[in-house]
């Protein structure tokens, strides 16, 4: 039956057509993403009164490590202490 079809043409008021679809059956089937991005609201309620902030940028961690197949611990640790002071690269 044509009424079970999620997708319908609306006509605009111009005469022309609007494809929309109502997918909202989907919500019970699909998978919550288990790492949902964060309430922007909250994230910025949570920063209120912080006098400092800061960026990290770990792509860089990446590229080298990708290179050195066995690292020890202690290498690591020094990898990333010299990225951190900022005289890795």
């Amino acid at each position: 039956a044509t009424w079970r079809n999620p997708i319908r043409f609306i006509e605009k008021t111009d005469g022309s057509v609007w494809l929309v679809n109502n997918l909202m059956a989907l919500n019970g089937i699909v998978e919550k993403d288990p790492y949902e991005l964060a309430n922007i609201r909250e994230v910025l309620n949570s920063t209120q009164g912080s006098k400092y902030f800061t960026v990290i940028d770990s792509r860089k961690n990446f590229i080298v490590l990708r290179f050195v197949r066995r690292i020890s611990k202690r290498q690591l640790l020094s990898l990333m202490e010299k990225y951190m002071n900022g005289t890795a690269w």
